[in-house]
């Protein structure tokens, strides 16, 4: 996915928001959000909160924002395009505003022993983007906190193994009671590859998954 394709995805996205109906967000006999189309049509495209950063490691591994992942590694962005879904309303509308994301890129065989932590962001939209190269295996910790976001949350992972990786991705979010959080997690795995997900919403006031 280049950053003319990205930018493109979410022209499209916008307009699968648009055209989508809003979804029934009631649970049971008492168990309901007050999201509403209103509380989400005043929500502006995401400005971008990350700093720009590239944090690379001797056998080759790369962590970095989703803008310096477009202008300094186009070639590996190239590679693989969203899992995220245009015919559902929430997903189209991450797609449409998110600008701050992190970027994993593991080579071909190389096996990272420590756990890497993420960084997150001030921002109701943020998405992550995992590719373990074939042979490979990486463990990733990410701490969402309840002191960076209020209001509406919405955040992506994505993440592609390839033949023979494997993925261990542990999600933690402490979010306050005035948060309402989506979160979207999907995985592309090919052939012998594994990708284990472990996952605790220790906060916000909702949370849909």
């Amino acid at each position: 996915m280049s950053s003319q394709s990205f930018t493109l995805l979410q022209s499209r996205a916008s307009d699968a928001y648009d055209r989508l109906p809003f979804p029934t967000l009631k649970y049971g006999l008492d168990i309901h959000t007050d999201v509403s189309p209103s509380s989400l049509d005043h929500l502006s495209p995401s400005p971008t909160h990350t700093q720009p950063f590239m944090q690379t490691t001797p056998d080759g591994l790369i962590v970095c924002d989703l803008a310096s992942a477009f202008e300094r590694i186009p070639g590996e962005m190239k590679r693989f395009a969203s899992l995220l879904s245009l015919e559902d309303k929430f997903e189209s509308l991450h797609l449409s505003k998110v600008k701050d994301g992190v970027v994993v890129i593991v080579p071909e065989n190389v096996h990272i022993s420590t756990p890497i932590s993420l960084p997150s962001f001030a921002s109701p939209f943020e998405h992550v983007y995992v590719v373990a190269k074939s042979g490979s295996r990486i463990s990733l910790v990410h701490h969402e906190q309840s002191t960076l976001v209020e209001g509406y949350h919405s955040s992506a992972v994505e993440v592609f193994a390839e033949k023979d990786a494997h993925v261990t991705y542990v999600s933690l979010q402490d979010f306050s009671s005035s948060v309402t959080r989506f979160a979207f997690k999907r995985a592309r795995v090919s052939e012998r590859a594994t990708v284990d997900w472990f996952w605790s919403e220790f906060g916000s006031q909702l949370v849909k998954m």
